[in-house]
């Protein structure tokens, strides 16, 4: 059965972050090749509040970190995020699980009910060669309503390309 873009946004709409819909797309398409998703981490860095240009709203002395990955089921990319996140609203064990490990951050924030608000989706046209399918830029906040992160999503293509 071949899938499309539009069963891959129907997926992420119903889930609170990108993590959580691609562990349950793989898994419930039979992706093989690993039984989570993990975060291969290029960058997690402090960056400069001048040289952020998003909508986050940042308070004087907060710390801004700007955290790339890809995020794999396996040896398979599935996903590459820019992620700006705002670690001094977060408690200081899910600072530590992002320093320490490779759990995704949609994964880490999980305990806090994170709730995706879309800014903007542009699928790739179907004709079109290249690696993505979707792009997807959101902002992430708290049950509570605090802001936390702005993502910048490049979804794959190997997100429809199996059998």
């Amino acid at each position: 059965m071949q899938y499309s873009v539009q069963d891959f946004i129907q997926c992420l709409d119903d889930h609170r972050t990108a993590t959580q819909a691609l562990n349950t797309w793989c898994t419930s398409h039979r992706i093989p090749g690993a039984s989570g998703i993990h975060a291969h981490i290029l960058q997690d860095t402090p960056i400069a509040h001048e040289r952020y240009d998003g909508p986050l709203s940042l308070r004087t002395g907060e710390t801004l970190q700007h955290r790339r990955v890809c995020l794999n089921w396996g040896d398979t990319t599935m996903s590459e995020a820019d992620n700006w996140y705002l670690p001094d609203r977060l408690p200081e064990a899910m600072r530590e699980r992002l320093e320490n490990t490779t759990v995704p951050f949609g994964q880490v924030v999980m305990e806090l009910g994170p709730v995706r608000k879309l800014l903007s989706r542009t699928p790739v046209a179907q004709g079109e060669q290249g690696r993505f399918i979707l792009l997807v830029s959101a902002v992430l906040e708290t049950a509570d309503g605090t802001l936390i992160a702005e993502v910048r999503e490049h979804y794959c293509r190997s997100l429809l390309e199996f059998r």
